[in-house]
């Protein structure tokens, strides 16, 4: 019995996933990382989440 046939939360990820992909194809890695990291910040935001952020540079020491 295959249950992925007929998965409609995996259906809703795939498209998200296609979505997301038609969205960032043409972008380079940092114009992803910007559009990624602004979806994040909205998303936190819409739900009211405080994020504190890494130091990227301290963090390599």
């Amino acid at each position: 019995m295959d249950t992925a046939k007929n998965n409609p939360i995996e259906d809703e990820l795939n498209a998200i996933r296609v979505k997301l992909y038609e969205q960032t194809k043409d972008m380079t890695t940092p114009e992803q990382t910007a559009f990624f990291h602004k979806m994040a910040q909205d998303g936190l935001a819409r739900h009211g989440i405080k994020a504190k952020y890494a130091d990227p540079v301290s963090a390599r020491r």
